[in-house]
C-alpha cells in the first residue's frame, strides 16, 4: 500500500472537498495518508516513509509545494494533484480533469511526468515560477482582482468576473516599448503583453499555448502588439459570452533564453503579483531541476 502526505488548501475547493472527506475517499482507493494542512509550516515536515504529495487545492496551492521541493526544503518526491481552485490551469495542462474520485484511483497506475521549471533574475533575487512569467495586461488583472472577496463568489462566478475585468484591461492597457531577446533573436516592439508560458493555460483559463509540453524544455511566448489588441479582446469576449474552447487567435514563439527590458512595472511569476519602481531588465531562463508529476496520460 503506497503512502502520501495530503497537503491541502483548507480554503479552497466545495465542502465534499473537507479534510475528512479527502482523507476518507483517499484510503478508500487504496492509500496510507497523513494529513496537513498547507496553511502551517508543519506540512514541510515529510515523514521519511512518504512516496509522494498530493496536492488538494489550486494553482497557488500547487505551486507553493513545487517551490519549496525546488529550493530542497522538502524532498523531491513526485506530485499527484487534486485540482480544487478557480482556474486549475496546471492540472488541465496535465490532462486532470476527471472528477476527484477518478484521478485518486489512477494513482495506482499513473506515470510521471518530468515538469520544467523556470526562474527570472533581474529582480531583488531570483524568482521561481512554474506556470508562467509575464508582463502587461495579466498581473494587471491580479491587481484588479485583489479589489473583490472571492470567498463572497462560486468558482463560476470568479471566473466570469475574472474575464469581464480582463476584456476591460485589455481594451485600456497602453501599449508600451519592450526590448525582447529569445535566443539570439530580436522580438522588441510595443506591446500590451509579454507572457512567458509554461503550460498550456492562464488566469481564467485562456488556452494562449495550446501544444505547450511542459516537459520539453522550452517556454511558449506570447506577444500582444498594439495591432493585435482587439484580435485579444475578441479571443475574451468569445470567452465571457460562453462560447467553448475558442481558438486563440494568436501563435506562441518557442523559446529557452529569454531577455527583456520593458517600461511596463507590473510584472507576475505564476500567481505572484510584483511591481518594479524603475525599468529592469529580467533574463528568463529553465531552472536547474524539474519537478515530478503523476499523470494518466
Amino acid at each position: 500500500m503506497k503512502t502520501a502526505e495530503l497537503l491541502h488548501n483548507p480554503k479552497a475547493g466545495e465542502e465534499e472537498h473537507s479534510e475528512k472527506q479527502l482523507v476518507k475517499s483517499i484510503k478508500a482507493a487504496g492509500f496510507k495518508c497523513r494529513y496537513l494542512s498547507t496553511k502551517t509550516d508543519e506540512w514541510k515536515n515529510t515523514d521519511k516513509d512518504t512516496e509522494f504529495f498530493i496536492v488538494a487545492g489550486g494553482d497557488g496551492t500547487i505551486r507553493k509545494v513545487a517551490k519549496s521541493i525546488y529550493c530542497n526544503e522538502t524532498p523531491d518526491l513526485p506530485v499527484a494533484i487534486l485540482p480544487m481552485g478557480t482556474a486549475n490551469n496546471i492540472a488541465q495542462t496535465m490532462g486532470l480533469t476527471q472528477a476527484p474520485e477518478k484521478i485518486i484511483e489512477s494513482w495506482h497506475d499513473a506515470r510521471i511526468k518530468q515538469v520544467d521549471t523556470g526562474t527570472v533574475s533581474g529582480h531583488e533575487k531570483p524568482v521561481f515560477f512554474l506556470e508562467g512569467f509575464g508582463y502587461g495586461v495579466f498581473p494587471r488583472l491580479m491587481h484588479t482582482m485583489k479589489n473583490y472577496d472571492k470567498a463572497s463568489m462560486s468558482t463560476d462566478e470568479r471566473l466570469q468576473k475574472a474575464l469581464e475585468e480582463l476584456y476591460s484591461i485589455v481594451l485600456a492597457t497602453p501599449a508600451l516599448e519592450y526590448t525582447i531577446t529569445m535566443d539570439n533573436k530580436d522580438y522588441s516592439g510595443k506591446y500590451i503583453m509579454a507572457e512567458v508560458m509554461n503550460i498550456r493555460s492562464i488566469g481564467p483559463n485562456l488556452v494562449m499555448a495550446p501544444d505547450a509540453d511542459p516537459g520539453d524544455g522550452y517556454f511558449d511566448v506570447v506577444l500582444v502588439a498594439e495591432q493585435q489588441r482587439g484580435l485579444l479582446a475578441g479571443y475574451i469576449a468569445a470567452l465571457k459570452d460562453g462560447a467553448e474552447h475558442p481558438e486563440f487567435p494568436l501563435h506562441a514563439i518557442t523559446a529557452q533564453h529569454i531577455t527583456v527590458h520593458a517600461q511596463e512595472l507590473y510584472l507576475h511569476a505564476d500567481d505572484k503579483l510584483m511591481q518594479l519602481g524603475e525599468a529592469a531588465t529580467m533574463t528568463i531562463a529553465p531552472g536547474e531541476k524539474q519537478l515530478r508529476f503523476l499523470v494518466t496520460q
